[in-house]
């Protein structure tokens, strides 16, 4: 069973947030900016509520593109994963504003 379907089979946030923490480690070397990391996600968070309000889809795609790129030798796979849904959400014809503010939903949850 692979990470993504471990993650998968908990049905509760706080059973994901448990099995997240025990399995979403940092590269080595880079825990120390792990709070700056953090910051600046939250902060990004900001700026997607902001994009998803005034349905900035290019802008939403782009911060997800960037997040995929970068957070899983941080530790943050799982806002990897979630960042790869958004992106693709962002890059179909017919966007779904309730399957992305379930979305943008996950990323508060996950980032709490």
């Amino acid at each position: 069973m692979t990470k993504i379907e471990k993650l998968l089979k908990y049905k509760s946030l706080k059973e994901k947030k448990v099995y997240m923490l025990k399995n979403e480690v940092a590269v080595e070397g880079l825990e120390s900016f792990l709070p700056g990391f953090y910051a600046d996600r939250k902060a990004d968070l900001d700026q997607l509520e902001i994009f998803f309000k005034d349905r900035s889809y290019d802008d939403i795609k782009k911060l997800a593109h960037r997040w995929k790129g970068f957070c899983d030798p941080y530790g943050f796979g799982t806002l990897t994963i979630i960042s790869r849904k958004l992106e693709e959400e962002c890059e179909k014809t017919n966007i779904n504003n309730d399957v992305l503010e379930n979305y943008i939903d996950e990323v508060k949850a996950y980032l709490e």
